[in-house]
């Protein structure tokens, strides 16, 4: 989890303010070690979820098992989070091209 501290020490006061990080390819693939791994826990190949990455979109219709597979891991994913990843990786092939 990325979290962002920010200390304000007052009179008797410690204010510390959290702000959730975005989303990354990195983050979002190391939750299950690899995609071969993210593949088996939602039923796909290797191809299918490697294939996401390379053309920088991650169908929709898959979030649900996502969300799922990546709970079953003990982590949490919203759909926020599949917003941020699907922006992310769209601008990583965009710069690849």
């Amino acid at each position: 989890m990325c979290i962002a501290l920010r200390d304000t020490i007052g009179v008797d006061i410690l204010v510390v303010r959290y702000k959730k990080c975005r989303m990354t390819r990195d983050s979002f693939i190391s939750i299950w070690g690899s995609m071969a791994a993210l593949a088996r826990s939602i039923g796909e190949g290797e191809t299918t979820v490697r294939n996401w990455f390379l053309r920088g979109s991650i169908p929709v219709r898959y979030d649900k098992r996502i969300i799922q597979a990546a709970k079953d891991a003990g982590r949490t994913i919203s759909h926020e989070d599949m917003f941020a990843l699907r922006e992310e990786i769209s601008e990583s092939a965009e710069d690849a091209a």
